[in-house]
């Protein structure tokens, strides 16, 4: 008897060719997202200080704002409509110009 070996199909080691290099390229992503999250959190960890001194600040600015906005009503309403205020006739002991 003779032993005859099969060949492997041409297609079989393209297909597999083409299923490694997907595999090494999606390996490939990952790991460079992965680095790059992690510079990025890192950066940002660095840069922390700046921003919650930044966030303080504003908030701080936006506690004046609302005293301002308050103290600003109070006054507004303080003062008194120009349209009901009566004004009282002079008299001729005010301004006796203005009667002759």
């Amino acid at each position: 008897e003779i032993n005859i070996k099969k060949k492997t199909s041409l297609w079989v080691w393209i297909i597999g060719g083409c299923l490694i290099i997907t595999l090494l390229t999606m390996s490939m992503i990952i790991f460079v997202g992965y680095w790059g999250y992690k510079k990025a959190k890192n950066e940002l960890q660095n840069q922390n200080p700046n921003i919650e001194k930044f966030k303080n600040d504003m908030e701080e600015a936006a506690k004046e704002i609302e005293e301002w906005e308050k103290k600003s009503k109070e006054l507004r309403n303080a003062i008194p409509d120009s349209e009901n205020l009566t004004y009282p006739s002079p008299s001729k002991e005010d301004n006796p110009i203005l009667l002759n």
